[in-house]
C-alpha cells in the first residue's frame, strides 16, 4: 500500500484513505513527512499555473512554507 503516499490526498479512494490513516497513526515522523509532501505538491501545482511574473511568485510561495 505504499502507493497511497504517492497519490494526491484528494484522489485517494475511501479504502486508500483508511490505509493512509492507519499508517500515519503509527509514526509522528511519517505524518510530518506526508504533510510536507502535500504542502510541496500544493505549492508546485500553484507555481505551474502562475503566468504573470512566475519567478517571483514561486520564490515567495516557497518561502511562505
Amino acid at each position: 500500500m505504499k502507493h497511497v503516499f504517492h497519490k494526491p490526498l484528494e484522489s485517494l479512494s475511501e479504502k486508500q484513505h483508511w490505509y493512509l490513516g492507519r499508517y500515519l497513526n503509527l509514526s509522528h515522523e511519517l505524518t510530518d513527512a506526508y504533510q510536507l509532501k502535500e504542502m510541496f505538491r500544493s505549492w508546485f501545482d500553484q507555481a505551474k499555473q502562475e503566468q504573470e511574473n512566475p519567478g517571483l511568485g514561486i520564490k515567495e510561495g516557497l518561502y511562505a512554507f
